[in-house]
């Protein structure tokens, strides 16, 4: 600005420096309200962040302080920004969040709500040891059991089984199956040898379970199972062996015959 003492003018630069006044966060275009918790079922939270200067113009973001107000017991958050203004808030647990970010004098507080979802569903051992997707189950029986784990989306298993959703997708011919759960074991009965397939969704988990029921001899069938002869006489039997679903499904070429 120009500057005058008597018939001298003097010009003395001022070289006005934006401070930044206030922090803007918007998530999906609308401005985060501070009371009005946002929502995510998954285990982070992005959201766009701009400054403005003490004029309301935009400005570069300087570095930022971020820190967690409250959590959920033994909950964390953890927090990034990109060179475009988009941070990226991380949790570690389920649970309310309140939040805090700071530069300068500047300040904005927000809320979240991290819901925790089933992301996942896992067959476990008798250990608890997650067993491999995909992994075939095989039965010599008419059943077969396995214990059924949901995650959410920290990898944590929850303590009871969510409902699930169970359809067979595969089946030998007329084969039929049908499934119970009770603590977290899941119990697949079928009606035939052969693969079958089940597939349980809950949510945006799901589980294929494959099994292969193999055939047992269980009884044998003998044709014609009873018949009066003389002697002398000869008569051909057939033998056939039953499996466990009382089919005649098995050969039987080393049958040991006795007299009683």
């Amino acid at each position: 600005f120009n500057a005058s003492v008597g018939a001298m003018q003097f010009q003395i630069p001022v070289m006005v420096s934006p401070v930044l006044s206030e922090i803007i966060l918007e998530v999906g275009g609308e401005r985060v309200d501070p009371l009005n918790p946002l929502t995510t079922a998954t285990a982070s939270q992005r959201i766009n962040i701009r400054g403005l200067d003490q004029f309301g113009q935009s400005m570069s973001l300087p570095s930022l302080t971020w820190s967690t107000t409250s959590g959920p017991a033994g909950g964390n958050a953890t927090s990034s920004i990109s060179s475009s203004g988009v941070a990226t808030v991380n949790f570690s647990g389920a649970g309310m969040y309140a939040l805090r970010v700071r530069g300068g004098n500047a300040s904005a507080e927000f809320r979240v709500n991290v819901v925790r979802t089933a992301t996942a569903l896992v067959q476990v051992n008798a250990q608890g040891g997650v067993l491999s997707r995909g992994a075939s189950l095989i039965t010599s029986g008419t059943s077969v059991s396995t214990t059924i784990r949901a995650l959410d989306q920290f990898g944590r298993a929850f303590e009871s089984l969510p409902s699930i959703d169970w359809t067979n997708i595969s089946s030998p011919g007329d084969g039929a199956a049908s499934l119970t759960v009770l603590n977290g074991q899941v119990r697949l009965s079928y009606t035939k040898i052969g693969s079958y397939g089940n597939r349980g969704v809950t949510g945006n988990a799901s589980l294929q379970l494959s099994v292969r029921v193999n055939p047992t001899l269980t009884s044998l069938q003998l044709t014609p199972n009873q018949i009066a002869l003389k002697t002398g006489d000869t008569q051909q039997f057939t033998v056939s062996g039953l499996d466990q679903f009382v089919h005649s499904t098995i050969t039987v070429s080393n049958a040991i015959w006795r007299t009683s």
